[in-house]
């Protein structure tokens, strides 16, 4: 996720927030739905401020892509948030691939 967050979003990390909940007036939608695979958050403090991103990663679609792709959701308090499809292949772990929706 550091990877994704410095290469693909252009943000300089500062350090990491152990608590998300530091994150004023943040409200992440709770992910029920059933997935093979988890989704997993990280918050930092950044240069610009500080960013939250939640990450899935799609086994199905990394096997017939043969690259690795996940599924990204950012929020840069107070009132951005993105999400979306990306990859990244092994052999170039900084050159991250915006996919379609």
């Amino acid at each position: 996720m550091e990877s994704f967050v410095t290469a693909a979003l252009g943000l300089e990390l500062k350090c990491r927030i152990q608590d998300a909940s530091q994150l004023a007036g943040l409200r992440v939608r709770s992910d029920d739905r059933p997935q093979e695979n988890a989704r997993i958050c990280a918050a930092w403090h950044t240069i610009q401020g500080q960013v939250l991103i939640c990450a899935t990663y799609h086994a199905g679609h990394s096997q017939r892509m043969k690259a690795h792709v996940l599924w990204f959701e950012w929020w840069i308090p107070p009132s951005i948030h993105h999400e979306g499809w990306w990859r990244v292949e092994s052999k170039w772990p900084r050159d991250w691939i915006k996919g379609q929706d």
